[in-house]
């Protein structure tokens, strides 16, 4: 018993760290701004990419999230000079895109 919990414990403990740094949430320098940006960022980027693969499959556009200006300026005047917001949103269109462009080409079939 005590073992199963031991095990339990160092599971659930690894695997609440691992979405703690996945989501940018881990302590930096002014209390925690930037987290909070590159946050915005990813999910500005993913907001966009879904949108545009939903777009891109319906037209029957192939798949190519990097051709869109949105991803390359990655930036919308919002960002500013900073590349890890920069990142962080352009990861957060290539993520929107997939699942849209997915969504996209099965509406487009005539799927729910």
């Amino acid at each position: 018993m005590v073992f199963k919990t031991a095990v339990a414990f160092v599971l659930v403990a690894t695997l609440s760290g691992c979405a703690y740094d996945t989501y940018g949430n881990h302590s930096r320098t002014n209390n925690g701004r930037a987290s909070r940006l590159d946050r915005a960022a990813f999910d500005s980027g993913y907001r966009d990419g879904a949108r545009q693969g939903r777009e891109d499959a319906r037209d029957g556009d192939r798949y190519n999230p990097r051709r869109h200006r949105e991803y390359r300026s990655a930036d919308h005047g919002r960002w500013g000079a900073r590349g890890g917001a920069q990142r962080q949103y352009r990861d957060g269109f290539l993520a929107g895109y997939e699942e849209g462009y997915r969504d996209g080409r099965g509406r487009r079939r005539g799927r729910p």
